[in-house]
């Protein structure tokens, strides 16, 4: 998980006061970057709201899809916790071939949670990955808390992936 950075400002640190204003100026535009910087990483993963990580049991599903026209493909581990009146969907995920690889982020911001065929959480890249498919039966999940009155019916999940395609 990533923390946030200490910035130290002249007040925090007096011996930086002693500098030239040529070093400070330098010194100034290196802290915009490391701000830039920071927020450029923590940006997207503060946006997933990932709510907390479980480990792959039996009782996760299994998925995924084949690339039309070359080996491999993408497969995944998912689970739908309905917990305490809330429902949250916990996955992970890799790529069988490494050509593909690269396509990962892509597929998963278009793929799209489904109940009774009707989408209710697009974007799944918030799901964790891994190297090999053998890590899957073993690996910790990235879940995420879906905002919507829990259904009082059973009803059936699915991952859709998208239908998209991909230069290699």
């Amino acid at each position: 998980m990533l923390g946030i950075v200490p910035i130290h400002t002249n007040q925090d640190a007096p011996f930086l006061s002693k500098e030239s204003p040529k070093r400070k100026i330098c010194n100034n535009a290196l802290l915009g970057l490391a701000i830039i910087t920071t927020l450029a990483i923590t940006g997207p993963l503060a946006a997933q709201e990932i709510s907390r990580q479980v480990r792959v049991t039996s009782d996760f599903w299994e998925g995924g899809i084949t690339w039309g026209g070359v080996p491999g493909g993408y497969v995944t581990r998912y689970y739908v916790f309905y917990e305490r009146g809330t429902i949250e969907l916990c996955g992970v995920g890799t790529s069988t071939n490494a050509h593909t690889r690269q396509f990962e982020i892509t597929l998963m911001r278009s793929a799209k949670l489904l109940m009774d065929k009707r989408p209710i959480l697009e974007d799944l890249s918030f799901f964790a990955r891994v190297p090999r498919p053998s890590d899957l039966a073993t690996a910790m999940t990235n879940c995420r808390v879906i905002r919507m009155n829990p259904p009082n019916k059973t009803v059936t999940f699915e991952i859709d992936f998208p239908r998209k395609r991909f230069r290699l």
